[in-house]
Formats: structure tokens, C-alpha cells, sequence
């Protein structure tokens, strides 16, 4: 699931939307998609079904709500020690050594990146999230400084970063930062 970071070149978006999930912005493009995410997404699947690709399309949202990654995003969150010693071995990269790997959607200002993943409590699967302005989102929320602990499966929220993980075979591969465009084999 992705923020809008910036407005593209040439797109009619309100400043306001910098942050929002692209799935929850007015198409700007065209009245025949519900958001801009389902615009590009349509991209996407107009050239795999114009290639005769059999898929079967969920959106981040969708993913999410249903709960079909909530025990794999629970390994992760689990591991992200592991994980980010990992990542540091292989790249060099330090950004994972200190933060969860995940953006909850503020609940208050319903953005992304306005919050911090700053603990998770294995047992009861809940994630803690500290809600902040980042200096990428220039919109203020009355919720700044508010701390909270939330159940996992009723978080929507981004990864940071790119990881392909296959956990458990289910689906094959995760590419967790472009889950909007998320496609499960047959």
C-alpha cells in the first residue's frame, strides 16, 4: 500500500492528499476508476490481460482487511531483529536496525508515514505506534504525540523498504512495498 510522497508532474491532485494512500485519493486522471491507485493499477492488469496472464487481483486494501497477511506480516514483525542484521550484512544498510519495518495508516489523519511502528508485542499481536510528523508530510494532525497499541489485523499500512520473503508458500513471493498492485498465482 503506497502513500502519495509528492504530486506527480501534470496530475490535478490537491496538496492536501501528500501522504494518503494513493487507493483512498479522487482519480485525477479519468471518472472510470473509484481512486488513483485503481487507475494504475488498471494499467497493470490491462497489459496482463491483453498477454492472456491468468491472475486473480487484491488490492492492499482488500489484503489487508481480509486479514490474509496478518500471520506473515506477524513473522516479519517477530523477526525484524533478524531481519534487519540481515539486511545489514548484505547491503550495508543500517535503516532496519532501530525501526519495525512498517507505516501504519494514521487512524486520525488517515496518512501514512505520519506514524512510527515502535514496538510489537508478540503474544498479543499488537504493534505500537507513535504518531509524528515526518518531515515528508507537511500536514499537521491534532494527534501528534499520541501513543497507542493496535491489533495487527486491523492495521492498513506500507513497508518500508522492499522485501521478497516467501513465508510459508502463501503466495509465492511478497513484494510488500507495491502490495497494491498485489497478484496471487493459480
Amino acid at each position: 500500500m503506497d502513500g502519495l510522497r509528492k504530486i506527480p508532474e501534470g496530475l490535478d491532485v490537491k496538496e492536501e492528499n501528500i501522504g494518503r494512500r494513493v487507493s483512498a485519493i479522487d482519480d485525477p486522471l479519468c471518472d472510470e476508476h473509484d481512486s488513483y491507485g485503481e487507475h494504475m493499477s488498471s494499467l497493470l492488469l490491462d497489459g496482463l490481460n491483453r498477454l492472456g496472464i491468468e491472475y486473480e487481483h487484491k488490492t492492499a486494501s482488500q489484503t489487508y482487511k481480509e486479514g490474509l497477511l496478518t500471520e506473515q506480516i506477524h513473522k516479519i514483525l517477530v523477526n525484524s531483529k533478524k531481519i534487519g542484521n540481515k539486511i545489514e550484512e548484505l547491503t550495508g544498510q543500517q535503516k532496519f536496525q532501530n525501526v519495525l519495518p512498517y507505516f501504519p495508516v494514521c487512524k486520525n489523519c488517515d496518512r501514512l508515514y505520519t506514524t512510527e511502528s515502535f514496538e510489537y508485542i508478540e503474544d498479543e499481536k499488537r504493534l505500537g505506534i507513535d504518531v509524528k510528523i515526518l518531515k515528508l508530510v507537511l500536514i499537521l494532525s491534532r494527534a501528534v504525540g499520541m501513543k497507542e497499541r493496535l491489533m495487527l489485523q486491523k492495521i492498513l499500512g506500507s513497508w518500508r523498504g522492499r522485501l521478497n520473503l516467501p513465508l510459508d508458500g502463501k503466495p509465492l513471493t511478497y513484494d510488500l512495498k507495491r502490495m497494491e498492485k498485489t497478484l496471487w498465482t493459480r
